[in-house]
């Protein structure tokens, strides 16, 4: 679905298109110079009138898959606030959620770097990079890249994971509240494969029998 914003919230020169995908949503969207992007919940994307035409810029929070179109005279750039990855033609997931406290990259194939106010950094396949948006500074771990799309299969799958990380994907999934008793226990790391297309309910029982967790 395709919108537009009003004249109040727009630049005066370039008006923008943007897309947006709702709780336990996805949208698939093609832009216009072919690049392919499947929207998780929760996520939002814009890009100018003149997007194309000299270059390829968009802005962007949430978590997307990325399959951008080759074209090596205008690079593939995303924005999300001070934090920006270009690209010419590749493959990735990219989780920037502006209510988390870390940016996750994985990267699937190609190459793409990574730029965070001073600093950048490059990726390469089956790389996965997190910002750590308090202290400022990039991780880079080897990862199956497949992983980080299980959502698109509405699958939740995460190795080494907070639980409190857990809690912040299921509230975007489902649109709910989750609030820890224990404020300890947010700091256990888990790992996770479980179905999203299950009720709300019935997740929360799978995760009660596979976490050492109570849920009321």
């Amino acid at each position: 679905m395709q919108k537009r914003m009003s004249a109040s919230s727009r630049p005066k020169t370039k008006p923008y298109a943007w897309w947006s995908a709702a709780a336990h949503e996805q949208r698939t969207i093609t832009l216009p110079d072919g690049t392919d992007v499947i929207l998780n919940s929760h996520s939002r994307l814009a890009y100018a009138e003149d997007f194309n035409r000299r270059t390829r810029h968009i802005t962007f929070e949430g978590e997307a898959f990325f399959n951008v179109a080759k074209d090596a005279n205008k690079p593939f750039v995303i924005e999300v606030g001070e934090y920006s990855v270009t690209v010419l033609g590749t493959q990735f997931n990219l989780s920037a959620y502006l209510t988390d406290n870390q940016y996750t990259l994985t990267l699937k194939e190609g190459a793409v770097k990574i730029k965070y106010r001073h600093d950048s950094i490059l990726v390469q396949p089956n790389e996965q990079v997190r910002l750590d948006l308090h202290s400022a500074t990039f991780t880079t771990q080897l990862c199956k890249a497949e992983t980080s799309e299980a959502w698109i299969h509405n699958r939740l799958e995460a190795e080494n994971i907070l639980l409190l990380d857990l809690a912040q994907r299921l509230e975007r999934q489902y649109d709910v509240d989750i609030v820890f008793a224990d404020k300890q226990a947010q700091e256990e790391i888990v790992y996770i494969s479980i179905s999203t297309d299950e009720p709300f309910e019935a997740v929360c029982g799978a995760l009660e029998a596979l976490l050492p967790i109570t849920i009321e």
